[in-house]
């Protein structure tokens, strides 16, 4: 039975290959891929030899070397085709992000493998080659990008080779700064620091992304100042508060950031808007707002300065509490328009003040005094604006029958009428 199964496999491989095992075409080649990743899913399990696991582990550490080089390799050729634009993107990282599924963050990353394996064709046949770990090639570009490009090869070489010969990340960093400074004494250009286009200043990025809840992630490329002065508030605001804070190093930096951006909001230093302070409008129920942790205090604590002294706080406590507040009023309602004719018929027609007949008899031009308003100063306002509006309608058409009341349009009403308005024309 066992020997049938070993058959059954070597025919399987066999047949998406040439006579010597390798694939034929890139189709060949991603289908023996993603046989031999579905068959290390499969068997991968805790049931495995710790040393066949230990293999495993080092095998798939240099096939993702390998997977990076032929990566940045194939999208760098895709890039320069411009295959993006087939499917409508404008870019090779709009379209890894659309067309592969990947954060931003991820489609950028590949694409700066292009760039950097293009500027260190050495590292990428150490990685192609399984030689470099992605982090290590990762590190190496980093060093030996601030030297000139002439030296830049040779130094990549050095560096590789020490890496091939054992070399750990410590020692090829003492080795690279060693070749640094030796630059610095034969006067090349740029020893005080990294030069312009080599410091990663162009590549600089920082995003943060919102996720589940409000909750963030933050990923990005700093530039050396940036970095060094992240660090610098990191360390003074994130030291142990004494012996029984417990959190971790990664927790305390985190802590240290929010309170670092609370201590900058605080202290006005954050620009606001066209001169204004930044304004956050937050809408609530009356019932989540006592609701809230602390909201039963709060009421309580309204309720007594307001049986003392209308207002949450009086004096020096309100001076202080809207020395830069703006305020902003806000009216909200509705009219009946229906409900306003009708009122503005009874009004007109049944006021003992003003008989029906005042307006038949009145001469163009003249004033009519009107009742004053009542509790209500839209109404009264409506019925003068529409006094108004017959006047000059009659006027313009002295022959026409005068028209009954009918209801304001919004937005119509003068609020300068007063309690007098002109009479329509007889």
């Amino acid at each position: 039975m066992l020997r049938g199964t070993v058959r059954f496999a070597v025919w399987e491989v066999f047949g998406v290959c040439d006579g010597q095992g390798a694939p034929g075409s890139v189709s060949q080649a991603l289908a023996m891929l993603d046989r031999a990743l579905d068959y290390l899913n499969a068997a991968a399990d805790a049931s495995l030899p710790a040393v066949v696991q230990a293999q495993a582990l080092r095998a798939l550490g240099q096939v993702e070397a390998k997977h990076t080089a032929a990566r940045a390799r194939v999208l760098a050729g895709f890039a320069a085709q411009g295959g993006f634009e087939d499917d409508g993107h404008g870019t090779a990282r709009a379209w890894l992000k659309w067309q592969t599924k990947i954060t931003t963050g991820a489609a950028a990353g590949a694409v700066g493998w292009v760039r950097r394996l293009a500027a260190h064709p050495v590292i990428g046949r150490a990685l192609a080659a399984g030689e470099l770990s992605p982090s290590w090639a990762r590190e190496i570009c980093d060093w030996t990008s601030r030297l000139s490009e002439d030296r830049r090869g040779d130094a990549d070489e050095i560096l590789a080779a020490a890496a091939r010969g054992g070399a750990g990340l410590a020692a090829l960093a003492g080795l690279a700064a060693e070749m640094y400074e030796r630059s610095c004494r034969d006067g090349e250009q740029g020893c005080d620091g990294p030069e312009p286009e080599d410091d990663g200043f162009d590549e600089r990025y920082l995003r943060l992304g919102i996720t589940f809840r409000g909750a963030g992630r933050a990923e990005g490329d700093l530039t050396p100042g940036c970095a060094a002065a992240l660090a610098a508030v990191l360390e003074a605001l994130g030291k142990r508060a004494g012996p029984e804070d417990i959190r971790t190093g990664a927790q305390r930096r985190h802590d240290a950031l929010e309170e670092a951006c609370r201590r900058l909001i605080r202290a006005g230093m954050v620009p606001g808007r066209a001169g204004q302070p930044t304004q956050v409008l937050m809408h609530m129920t009356l019932g989540q707002l006592r609701g809230l942790p602390g909201g039963s205090a709060a009421e309580g604590a309204w309720a007594a300065a307001r049986a003392s002294q209308p207002g949450w706080a009086t004096g020096p406590e309100a001076e202080a509490a809207a020395c830069d507040a703006t305020v902003v009023p806000v009216v909200t309602g509705h009219v009946d328009w229906a409900a306003l004719a009708r009122q503005r018929l009874r009004r007109a027609s049944h006021h003992p003040q003003i008989p029906r007949r005042a307006h038949r008899h009145a001469q163009p031009g003249s004033l009519v005094q009107l009742p004053p308003p009542d509790s209500d100063s839209s109404l009264g306002l409506g019925a003068a604006a529409e006094q108004r509006r017959h006047h000059h309608r009659h006027q313009s058409r002295p022959h026409a029958y005068p028209a009954q009341p009918r209801p304001a349009p919004p937005g119509r009403v003068t609020e300068d009428a007063g309690p007098y308005a002109s009479a329509p024309a007889g």
